[in-house]
């Protein structure tokens, strides 16, 4: 339908038409608004909702250095940040094979130590070649971030979860053993 024939069957002048545009326009702006108002005041309690959804007390299974880099990728995934989220991942497994190893080595040179030292072993090890590899993809380009879905970011997100409560787990019992 043309545009004259549209404000013919709604009674409206040209001026009517655009005012009403504007008032819409404005409307959605200000709902936007108020919906980032609403999840920015929950988002500590959603991320503490992703934090445990595993039955193990994750935060008792990590040290310290560990918590905040998690907690802001789990607010990262919350926000849609999902590369940001991919690199975090990253991160997180490269400060744990420091803490663990100990070294101050970067991402790919801890996971050779680690296979080498039988750290990484099984299925650890295809774990962290992915996070290794899909976090090298996104920081250098190979992967652009729009590409990213949540799914391919919460992938990622669990395989680091998972990496790294397994690490330290195999710690613990070692202390206990």
């Amino acid at each position: 339908m043309r545009r004259d024939q549209e404000l013919e069957m709604r009674g409206l002048t040209e001026l009517e038409w655009e005012q009403q545009g504007v008032r819409d326009l404005l409307a959605a702006q200000k709902l936007s608004t108020e919906l980032l108002w609403f999840f920015a005041a929950r988002i500590d309690e959603v991320t503490d909702a992703i934090e445990k959804l595993d039955d193990t007390d994750f935060t008792k299974l990590i040290p310290d250095r560990l918590r905040q880099p998690f907690r802001e990728c789990h607010i990262n995934f919350v926000l849609g940040n999902l590369g940001t989220s991919s690199i975090l991942c990253g991160a997180i497994v490269e400060r744990a094979l420091q803490d663990l190893l100990p070294s101050d080595e970067l991402l790919q040179k801890l996971i050779v130590e680690a296979k080498k030292s039988g750290l990484l072993n099984g299925h650890n090890r295809l774990l962290a070649d992915f996070i290794h590899q899909w976090r090298n993809d996104v920081v250098h380009g190979r992967r652009d971030f729009s590409s990213i879905t949540s799914d391919d970011a919460w992938e990622l997100v669990t395989k680091t979860r998972t990496l790294v409560v397994d690490l330290y787990r195999e710690r613990l019992h070692e202390k206990n053993g």
